[in-house]
């Protein structure tokens, strides 16, 4: 009748060929994927965690690898550990260049001066804690408050305020961090 349709319950093709059963992943004879995996734990007889389909995207993949793990060199030696910072003779935490192997402080190394370092301070919600602070940076950066850009967040009985510092130099914001730890 021309009709593609085969409604007969057979398992063939049009010239009468038996055609195997496909999968909707399609022919997996010649893949890795264990057919008695896609059972259920009941059809298979078997007590299964999970489904796995051999690690194709479905389900848990396998964790026991036969290949052992080969490992090219002695160990890496982490550097800028944090669990065992290193400090200088005053007490401030070093980094050490990954390339070079030169250690200076934290903000020596890795800000670009000049630059407006965004610092923040918590306090007291008080209008003279806020202009306060904003002098203080005017005072130590060298400048006038007018200055100094800042923004704050009000928190009931607590207020913080970012202030953008402009520092030149990293003994100006080490002294920065100072002058406002004493205050």
């Amino acid at each position: 009748d021309g009709d593609d349709d085969d409604d007969d319950g057979d398992d063939d093709d049009d010239d009468g060929e038996k055609v195997p059963p496909q999968t909707p992943l399609g022919d997996m004879s010649s893949s890795n994927i264990n057919p008695e995996s896609l059972l259920s734990s009941k059809e298979s007889g078997k007590k299964k965690e999970s489904t796995s389909l051999g690690g194709m995207g479905f389900g848990v993949v396998n964790k026991k690898s036969k290949k052992p793990y080969v490992a090219l060199g002695p160990p890496d030696k982490p550097i800028n550990d944090v669990t065992k910072p290193q400090f200088d003779k005053d007490g401030y935490t070093l980094y050490e260049n990954e390339k070079t192997g030169e250690k200076k402080r934290v903000f020596d190394a890795l800000v670009n001066y000049p630059c407006k370092f965004p610092l923040k301070v918590v306090g007291a919600n008080d209008p003279k804690f806020i202009t306060d602070m904003v002098q203080l940076t005017a005072d130590t950066c060298n400048v006038s408050s007018e200055d100094v850009s800042f923004s704050t967040k009000n928190k009931g009985k607590w207020v913080s305020i970012t202030i953008q510092a402009p520092v030149v130099n990293p003994e100006m914001l080490y002294e920065l961090y100072e002058v406002i730890g004493k205050d």
